[in-house]
């Protein structure tokens, strides 16, 4: 058993941007959710499916992530204040 690698990935967020791309062939599990500013909903999605929706600017948690899989997108709009996903590898 390895260990799971973690990262980290920010975009400045605007008209569904790109803002990472799962390029290696491991599941890349969404932990944590921050926005930059208060006054705007930030949205995450994978090609056509939002995942995420929030105003609260600390961001969010999550206790099980979202699962982005092997070659997927997730595309994300902020109204160019700025989003950072962080989270881990994991073996399918």
């Amino acid at each position: 058993m390895g260990s799971n690698p973690v990262g980290n990935f920010y975009d400045s967020c605007y008209n569904y941007s790109t803002l990472f791309t799962n390029n290696s062939s491991q599941i890349f599990v969404i932990t944590d959710v921050v926005q930059g500013a208060f006054n705007y909903t930030a949205y995450l999605r994978i090609g056509s499916d939002l995942i995420y929706k929030s105003d609260i600017p600390n961001g969010h948690h999550f206790m099980s992530g979202l699962k982005v899989e092997s070659g997927e997108t997730v595309e994300c709009d902020h109204q160019s204040s700025g989003v950072t996903i962080s989270g881990y590898y994991t073996h399918p």
